[in-house]
């Protein structure tokens, strides 16, 4: 804006004026306010004065062709466009300066004001206006950065320095950024150099958030502009905003990741996939599938049985469709971290005996994966171990548990030894023999037996004892129990009850995956004597039933 600046003449009352300068090329209208009631009511006179200026005015009819005339650089307007106010004591005149690409800020021009020449007052005053050049305004940068959630600093540069504050008006637009209120907090921003000074700064603060949304782009454009002032080319420019999170890195998680399988029924292990961060434009499609370990099994297409697990839906039994290579197309919704539907494993109990088994579950990339999106290194996929629990455990016991010894001749209990659950192989074991108190044994094939022996089902053959007293026993595949005997001697022995004891033991070649029942490890038979002592008697003769006379 050009700057206009008053001149006192002669001593005429408070006259004062709205503004000193006027820009090359614009056309603007003055006020003069503060006429004193002595220069009468009669509009005052207005005339450009030579003397003081430093331009060639023209006269009311050049304003209409002021550009054609390179000698003129002011004209004032007609006298039917001012306007006086004798109430207000108040006068308006227009001025228009000449554009022209000649450096010559600083021209001035005179006018004087001065009350009616038929009232033959000698009072007057004479205003300079000073006539300025055009100025440019520019962003003081070419482009701007800034991290998410901190305020950007926006400055703005004039060519030269004005005489009134000069306000500059930029709009701020969406380029990748999302909009005003999401990414940054204003679409307007007003920078206001002052005047004299040729800089302005103002702020444009971003926002915060825990969404990947990649760096982002906003733009400034210089809007609004008094006259006199243009904006520099280009009037626009970029800012970034660089996203401080890291890229979105989808992760798998079991809960629980083990558990025992069960006999029968079914359990389940949530499959929790996480993207950390969201993602802000994006949804992420990714395929989760699942695959076994050992010898678990799993249903590889709708409609198959599922062996050992399955993937399933969160109130579903239903095995969900998987692709030819076991997989399930997933997705993660856009501003969101976690599956919008929950994911479970099933497990499938059974009795089988085997070792423990693993199920896998992993994360792998889709067609449409966002390419900005990754899988995890350390947790793209996750396993849960089907705790086998299906331990073949050997127990023993006996049949009956206790019985009169008997004075001659054989009785027998059965020793009945079951592996429960059943295996696929042969069980190999010890079956031993002890005793407590006075009851003694056959300790090797031949010797004899005294109070009771080990001998085979159905027959009275001792079984074959080690030096341990025991037997090397095996159970066959697939069978769930066998049994031998134990056999008691009768004797006429006078003796307390005496027991015999069998107990299970590890060999050297039982399964690892075979246990001893702790609580039926071993079983006690008990020999109850019969052979009581015969207390003696005492038989006296009876007395005579007569005697003779005299005698006693």
């Amino acid at each position: 804006m050009l700057a206009l600046t008053l001149g006192l003449a002669a001593p005429a009352g408070a006259q004062t004026i709205d503004a000193t300068h006027i820009v090359e090329g614009e056309t603007k209208t003055f006020t003069v306010t503060g006429i004193p009631a002595s220069w009468g009511n009669l509009e005052p006179e207005f005339d450009p004065r030579s003397s003081g200026s430093t331009v060639s005015h023209g006269n009311a009819a050049a304003c209409a062709h002021l550009q054609l005339f390179p000698n003129w650089d002011i004209c004032h307007s007609q006298p039917s466009t001012r306007t006086w106010d004798s109430a207000t004591r108040t006068y308006t005149f227009e001025l228009q300066a000449r554009a022209d690409s000649v450096s010559d800020s600083g021209e001035t021009a005179v006018y004087r004001l001065e009350p009616d020449s038929s009232l033959n007052l000698a009072y007057y005053r004479d205003f300079t206006i000073t006539i300025d050049e055009p100025v440019t305004v520019a962003f003081s940068a070419s482009s701007y950065t800034v991290s998410e959630g901190d305020a950007l600093t926006v400055g703005v540069t004039l060519s030269a320095a004005r005489s009134a504050d000069t306000a500059v008006v930029v709009v701020v637009t969406t380029q990748t950024a999302v909009s005003q209120g999401v990414d940054f907090d204003s679409n307007i921003l007003t920078l206001t150099v002052p005047a004299g000074e040729t800089t302005a700064t103002g702020t444009v603060r971003t926002t915060e958030d825990d969404l990947w949304e990649g760096n982002e782009v906003f733009s400034l454009y210089i809007a609004t502009l008094p006259f006199g002032v243009t904006a520099a080319v280009p009037f626009n420019v970029s800012a970034t905003i660089e996203d401080d999170e890291l890229e979105p890195v989808l992760s798998v998680r079991l809960s629980p990741a083990s558990g025992n399988e069960g006999d029968s029924g079914d359990t389940y292990a949530n499959i929790a996939v996480t993207l950390s961060p969201a993602h802000a434009t994006a949804n992420t499609d990714f395929l989760l599938c699942v695959k076994g370990t050992g010898t678990a099994t799993f249903r590889t297409a709708q409609g198959n049985d599922a062996a050992d697990f399955d993937l399933v839906g969160a109130n579903s039994n239903t095995g969900l469709t998987l692709d030819a290579s076991n997989c399930r197309a997933a997705s993660v919704s856009v501003a969101h971290t976690n599956l919008a539907h929950t994911l479970r494993l099933r497990i499938i109990g059974d009795t089988d005996i085997e070792s423990d088994e693993t199920a896998v579950v992993e994360l792998r990339r889709a067609s449409n994966t966002p390419s900005d999106v990754t899988i995890s290194p350390t947790a793209g996929t996750a396993t849960y171990t089907i705790e086998d629990d299906d331990t073949p455990v050997l127990s023993v016991r006996l049949s009956p548990t206790a019985a009169a010894e008997g004075d001659s001749g054989d009785t027998y209990a059965n020793v009945d030894i079951s592996l429960s659950p059943t295996r696929s192989s042969a069980t190999g074991f010890l079956l031993c023999v002890k005793n407590t108190g006075t009851a003694t044994f056959r300790t090797a094939r031949g010797a004899n037996a005294k109070d009771f022996d080990l001998v085979q089902y159905g027959s009275n053959t001792g079984l074959t004892l080690d030096a341990g007293n025991c037997h090397a026993y095996t159970i066959g595949a697939n069978q769930g129990a066998s049994s031998v005997r134990l056999r008691i001697f009768g004797d006429t022995d006078i003796e307390s009850d005496e027991t015999a004891v069998v107990e299970l033991r590890r060999a050297a070649g039982t399964p690892s995956d075979v246990a001893i029942s702790p609580s039926a490890r071993t079983a006690t038979y008990t020999i109850e004597s019969d052979d009581a002592p015969v207390e003696p008697t005492l038989s006296l003769a009876p007395p005579a039933t007569t005697v003779a006379e005299g005698d006693a």
